[in-house]
């Protein structure tokens, strides 16, 4: 009996006629190398996209809820002004970028001077109580939160007397302070002015009920 070449009984198929078995060549290979890269390159933009995208929704969110937040709290604070704990107007100081007023807005016996103001490109508010005995306002005791961030305008107040029939212009600067009865708070934002979305704006206009 003839023994089998092959241990395990295996016979390897036979070479095709009229040829040999051959492999990719080099075009081919590079053919497949270049679509590889362009749908690894295509894959990569469309990730950073998402990621970008999500980036910027996750931050427009943000501000919207940062702006929401300053309308109500500037809102409620400037529509209750009134005299100071020592007496003085209801009104301190008012700018483009900046009012001082008193209110009491924390329900306690004392009325803090509360101060919003636009420091480079960012939003705060300064709370000053009064302290000592007698009472002073001591602008060292001021404490200064940041509200919003990337503000893109300067002219942010504009103040109007009682003669304010909703299309009237602003009153001049300097401002007499007793004429104000209306203040217009309007911020512009803009995380990068280079590239979309486009900036997102509020603007609320708040009467003093109190002068």
């Amino acid at each position: 009996m003839r023994k089998h070449p092959f241990k395990n009984g295996f016979t390897p198929a036979p070479v095709p006629l009229g040829g040999t078995v051959r492999g990719f060549t080099l075009m081919e290979i590079a053919v497949v190398l270049g679509i590889f890269g362009i749908t690894v390159m295509a894959v990569g933009a469309f990730t950073s996209g998402i990621f970008r995208y999500n980036r910027v929704l996750t931050s427009q969110l943000d501000t919207e809820m940062q702006l929401r937040r300053l309308v109500t709290r500037f809102t409620r604070e400037a529509r209750t002004s009134s005299m100071s704990s020592l007496g003085a107007y209801p009104i301190d100081a008012a700018s483009t970028t900046a009012i001082a007023f008193y209110s009491n807005i924390d329900a306690d016996s004392l009325k803090e001077r509360v101060r919003y103001f636009l420091d480079g490109t960012t939003f705060k508010r300064g709370i000053l109580k009064p302290t000592g005995s007698p009472l002073t306002y001591n602008p060292a005791n001021e404490t200064v939160s940041s509200l919003v961030n990337d503000v893109r305008n300067s002219d942010i107040f504009y103040y109007y007397d009682d003669s304010y029939n909703g299309s009237s212009p602003p009153l001049p600067f300097p401002v007499i302070l007793t004429s104000v009865r209306l203040v217009r708070l309007k911020l512009s934002v803009d995380l990068n002015p280079n590239e979309p979305p486009a900036p997102m704006e509020i603007e609320t206009n708040v009467h003093l009920r109190n002068l």
